[in-house]
């Protein structure tokens, strides 16, 4: 610790005793038997920066008083302090107005040299440089790019740190956060992301709320918190049967369902493709589409059948044991994957 050293000279049968005028704490001491005013606690500028001291001495019998000013020197102790430790703004995505002002930042130093009050703005973190600039003098922060806030590729908020650097860019560094948040715009389509199939048995009976098949699922980058990534979901092009539609879809949830009973030996009746749709509840909405391919599975509700009811044939008396007499076959309106055809041979045998 500094040591004040005030010398007096006289007799070594002197005592020193060191006060306050107004007999406050003081954080001087005095050695009594030689003199000497030191530090006996930390010293701060910003808290007093100069001290009124009354010096004693006395022989025992005579005593003398006189005034000691010491004057406290201010050194670069205090890091620069922002006027908030958050600055926070709200702006919308994509607003092509650009560079736009976002804020003034300022930073105060409590020091009092004229070092700590050449005070440096700079930037760290995220975006900073390709989105975000400062002005190093005036702390002026611009954003000088439009901001994206939906996936895959934007981000709904951008947080970075100012820094005051006092001693003009030298010395000790204060810091306060910065928070850029984006507001949604209707800015993207619902999409369908992937190829869409359904099957569904045939013979079914739908009943009035029609049999399930699927779930049309779209997304929406847009904030889910908002109506611009709110989705109904719709046909745009369904399938017909004697007039009346073969699908329907659930607005809310895009659930599809069959609403006639299907038969795969129908030939039309097999397969089926569609178009759903789903458009979102922004302003103006916007929508997105997506094809939906409807398998109808085969159950075995058909018996096999002859090609004719009879058959007739000739055959030599001169055939062999084990050669074949005819052949006759089976058919089955079934899946021909899982039912085929059936052919049988009928031998002559003595």
């Amino acid at each position: 610790m500094p040591s004040v050293y005030v010398c007096i000279f006289l007799d070594s049968t002197l005592r020193y005793d060191l006060q306050s005028p107004d007999e406050k704490r003081i954080p001087f001491g005095v050695k009594t038997d030689s003199g000497v005013v030191f530090v006996k606690e930390a010293l701060d500028y910003e808290q007093q920066n100069v001290y009124h001291l009354l010096l004693t001495v006395t022989d025992g019998k005579h005593n003398t008083t006189t005034s000691i000013y010491i004057y406290i020197e201010d050194v670069n102790d205090n890091a620069p302090i922002f006027e908030m430790p958050i600055y926070s703004i709200t702006i919308v995505e994509e607003d092509q107005q650009i560079p736009k002002r976002l804020f003034t930042v300022k930073a105060t130093d409590s020091d009092n040299d004229e070092a700590s009050e050449k005070i440096v703005y700079k930037l760290e973190g995220q975006g900073v440089g390709d989105y975000f600039t400062i002005d190093p003098l005036f702390g002026h922060i611009d954003v000088i790019k439009p901001l994206d806030r939906d996936p895959p590729d934007g981000v709904p908020a951008w947080k970075f740190i100012v820094q005051g650097i006092d001693d003009d860019g030298k010395g000790l560094i204060g810091y306060a956060d910065v928070h850029v948040l984006l507001k949604d715009i209707n800015d993207n389509a619902p999409i369908f992301p992937t190829e869409m199939f359904g099957n569904i048995d045939e013979n079914r009976e739908p009943g009035s709320e029609g049999i399930y098949v699927m779930t049309a699922n779209a997304i929406d980058y847009d904030d889910p918190s908002t109506f611009n990534a709110q989705l109904e979901y719709s046909i745009a092009v369904n399938k017909e049967i004697e007039g009346a539609p073969v699908f329907r879809i659930d607005k809310t949830n895009g659930k599809i369902f069959a609403m006639r009973r299907l038969d795969r030996e129908v030939l039309f009746e097999r397969q089926f493709t569609i178009e759903v749709r789903a458009t979102d509840k922004g302003i103006p909405p916007k929508e997105g589409s997506g094809i939906v391919t409807i398998s109808v599975a085969d159950v075995n509700d058909n018996e096999p059948y002859f090609e004719k009811l009879i058959y007739d044939v000739s055959t030599p008396e001169t055939l062999a044991p084990g050669e074949a007499v005819f052949s006759v076959a089976a058919l089955d309106k079934d899946n021909e994957a899982r039912y085929g055809s059936f052919k049988t041979n009928f031998n002559n045998y003595n």
